[in-house]
């Protein structure tokens, strides 16, 4: 099944793309509002602490954040993404907004994204990965199943903690 995918990489992280294909963002923004929605059963966040996490993730963000960033996303034979992650440097390097269809789950297809992304932040020299995990159990045992683990953070987190992996 995941063979039959139709894998896609936009490595942006040293030149910034003019423009992203929108559609694909805007099916990015969907998915992840329908992950989160699904993988909280309205019993880690409130109904409208999860809708405001969901507004912080608007298409023209996630177009922003692909623009200057490495993506890697799979579509359906349809066309329909149906998993996407990104590895964002800021202050520190990260992985982000990993989301996966819940009709495709347990395919490996987070993992292999997950593997994408870090095989890239190897790449460039990359010692040390983080990521502010949303506190979804499934996410943080995924996270932790890849060698993520939880640290301190060096600011205030309210809805997220912070995981850190070594990659060397």
């Amino acid at each position: 099944m995941i063979d039959s995918l139709e894998w896609t990489e936009w490595n942006h992280l040293n030149d910034m793309a003019n423009n992203v294909d929108r559609e694909i963002c805007q099916q990015m923004a969907d998915l992840l509002a329908r992950n989160y929605r699904s993988s909280n059963d309205g019993e880690i966040y409130s109904n409208p602490e999860l809708e405001y996490l969901i507004s912080k993730k608007s298409t023209d963000k996630i177009a922003l954040l692909c623009s200057k960033n490495y993506t890697a996303f799979c579509q359906n034979k349809e066309g329909k993404v149906i998993a996407f992650g990104l590895l964002v440097q800021n202050e520190r390097w990260e992985i982000k907004y990993l989301n996966v269809d819940p009709d495709y789950k347990g395919q490996g297809i987070g993992r292999r994204i997950n593997s994408l992304r870090e095989e890239t932040a190897k790449a460039q020299g990359v010692k040390e990965i983080y990521v502010e995990s949303l506190l979804f159990p499934g996410t943080l045992a995924f996270h932790r199943s890849n060698g993520y683990l939880r640290i301190p953070s060096p600011k205030p987190l309210y809805y997220t903690i912070l995981m850190k992996k070594n990659l060397d």
